[in-house]
């Protein structure tokens, strides 16, 4: 039978060595996959757990390390947070981020996956925030992917939600499945939608994250960390050709940030107090940094 060992890359392979492999003996061989990944994140763990590079300098296997390093340092069950972060990557697969010109666009996953390592470094206590950090936009973004990659007839996008977030529910629990509910942006006509001024998308916008985020501090907690990654990182992106758009995007989060530090004031994390300075200090830079933008 054939034996897996993990390459220098970080990926589990099966062994084609004749004599002596060279990426170690037989302590390091194991009859499958997953079983070698498990292996050597539980080796990784301990080293990556302290060694926490600037979420934007790593790529997906990096955040992927970053995430099931942290998260077993925190004593959480990884084993939900591993099966989260597959369905995401899977869900998110053949979406890009923007990019700089001349620069290669990073896949979506990406983002879902900072989200999640920034959970974590923000010292959550509530290991479903992971959870839900990375599953946020699946509903949003890829209902229909989800039932034609396991066969499964549905009427209409509306209904293949439902049979994503039924999915979402028995896998991950009902507090998983609800947040990830509200956090997703309703179902809109595209006439409806096409004949909206830009500042009747930004309420709307903002109205359906104000009430998602009311009395639920699972969905406060992943919409600050959603605004982090996407507002206060705009200044990424921000290039002529594509400035309109910034400013657009800066002016809605903008909006937004006064909601958000309202509930959060409202309903604070008293049994977390250094996720709530975390939380606190992260609308501090978001909303700096977005009012710098906009004064350029």
């Amino acid at each position: 039978m054939a034996k897996y060992h993990i390459t220098a890359a970080g990926n589990a392979s099966v062994c084609k060595a004749q004599i002596k492999c060279p990426f170690g003996d037989e302590s390091l061989h194991f009859e499958t996959a997953p079983e070698a990944r498990a292996a050597y994140e539980a080796m990784m763990s301990p080293m990556a757990a302290k060694i926490k590079r600037s979420l934007k300098s790593l790529d997906t296997d990096g955040l992927r390390q970053s995430i099931f390093a942290e998260a077993q340092a925190a004593g959480f069950d990884v084993e939900p947070i591993h099966r989260a972060a597959a369905l995401a990557t899977e869900l998110h697969e053949g979406q890009f981020r923007s990019a700089a010109p001349g620069e290669k666009r990073p896949p979506y996953i990406t983002h879902p996956l900072r989200n999640a390592a920034r959970m974590l470094r923000w010292k959550t206590k509530v290991p479903e925030r992971v959870t839900i950090s990375l599953l946020h936009d699946v509903v949003e973004d890829s209902p229909l992917k989800f039932a034609e990659d396991r066969g499964i007839k549905v009427r209409d996008e509306a209904h293949a939600r439902e049979v994503l977030l039924a999915h979402i529910k028995k896998e991950f629990g009902a507090r998983v499945a609800s947040a990830v509910h509200k956090l997703s942006n309703d179902l809109v006509d595209p006439e409806v939608r096409a004949n909206q001024t830009l500042e009747e998308k930004h309420d709307g916008y903002v109205s359906h994250a104000e009430e998602a985020v009311r009395d639920d501090q699972d969905v406060l907690a992943a919409k600050i960390d959603d605004v982090h990654d996407n507002g206060a990182g705009l200044y990424h992106t921000d290039f002529p050709a594509r400035k309109l758009k910034t400013r657009n995007q800066a002016i809605k989060y903008l909006k937004l940030i006064p909601k958000l530090r309202a509930e959060l004031e409202r309903n604070p994390y008293v049994d977390e107090p250094e996720f709530q300075a975390e939380l606190e200090a992260s609308l501090d830079l978001s909303e700096a940094r977005l009012k710098w933008m906009l004064s350029k």
